[in-house]
């Protein structure tokens, strides 16, 4: 109970008050003749601040194919992205690319946008995706503060103090922290 009650004390979401919310997932556009995409990340999760870790290295170093691991597999290096958003819990960066972008191989390329959003595919590119292509990172506790902010009575609860208990929230923390500070 003590090692609880010290963790509780030091538990710090204040990192949150000044991270960057994007759009919801999907709202960004992206121009005509582009596909939208989405990779999520596969990282140790120790806590809301190892996701936030994750997403601030995905804005800053993009899709490094570099740090694809298909060789171990003893298939190629690529970049995994799918038309489909992945589910709450994962760090995912949201881009665009063009359907007739050299990254995609032929096989990959759709024959119309709208089949290819319908069919939620995956698909690969055969090289990295910088960092300035990157719509978005979204990190899991988004989601918390949008639900926040798009009810507009919850939000009002928020800043009162009626949902302080989920301060203390791995999941609710960063996005209740946000929420009470915002206007």
């Amino acid at each position: 109970m003590k090692n609880f009650k010290l963790w509780l004390e030091n538990l710090d979401f204040s990192w949150a008050i000044d991270a960057e919310v994007p759009p919801e997932p999907g709202t960004s556009p992206i121009p005509n003749n582009h596909i939208r995409l989405f990779h999520y990340t596969k990282f140790k999760y120790i806590g809301p601040e190892s996701a936030h870790q994750a997403a601030n290295s995905l804005k800053t170093q993009g899709l490094d194919i570099k740090k694809a691991k298909g060789n171990t597999y003893g298939e190629p290096n690529v970049v995994w992205a799918s038309a489909e958003q992945p589910q709450h819990g994962h760090v995912f960066a949201e881009f665009s690319v063009s359907i007739d972008d050299p990254r995609l191989p032929p096989s990959m390329r759709p024959d119309s946008i709208q089949k290819f959003n319908a069919g939620k595919s995956d698909i690969y590119l055969l090289d990295s995706i910088n960092p300035e292509e990157i719509l978005a990172v979204h990190e899991p506790w988004h989601s918390r503060y949008n639900y926040i902010l798009k009810n507009p009575r919850l939000h009002q609860a928020v800043k009162n103090g009626e949902h302080d208990q989920l301060l203390n929230n791995d999941d609710y923390g960063p996005a209740v922290m946000k929420a009470k500070i915002k206007q």
